[in-house]
């Protein structure tokens, strides 16, 4: 009889895929950024996820005054509270200081900040 539990490969396969995913995001989400720059000259300060997802989607009254998309993801890798999630389904901390300091941290595969399997753009 075959066993149904997931071979470790497998588990491991899947916690890489993940977390590639996650770094690609805050790629994405870097990339923005500089579009943002380029476009206004001046960077997206935002002090929250929810608040940067605004600025670089052009949703709603977020003062990027043209309404232009520098970053798209689907509309499930967002929470209610307008939040970009990581593959984890946890929300990314994210901020753009007004000097153009970009922060991005995963809470990784545990969904909990602050632990060993966090990364960052940094």
């Amino acid at each position: 009889m075959a066993s149904t539990a997931p071979r470790l490969a497998d588990v491991h396969i899947t916690l890489m895929a993940k977390r590639h995913q996650a770094i690609d995001e805050i790629n994405a989400i870097q990339a923005g950024v500089q579009g943002y720059y380029a476009k206004y000259g001046k960077y997206p300060f935002a002090a929250d996820n929810a608040s940067l997802m605004k600025l670089l989607t052009g949703v709603g009254p977020s003062g990027n005054e043209r309404g232009t998309y520098f970053i798209s993801f689907p509309a499930s890798d967002f929470d209610a509270a307008g939040e970009l999630l990581d593959p984890w389904n946890t929300p990314l901390q994210l901020s753009v200081t007004n000097d153009g300091k970009f922060h991005a941290r995963s809470a990784g595969a545990d969904t909990a900040f602050d632990t060993s399997d966090d990364f960052t753009n940094q």
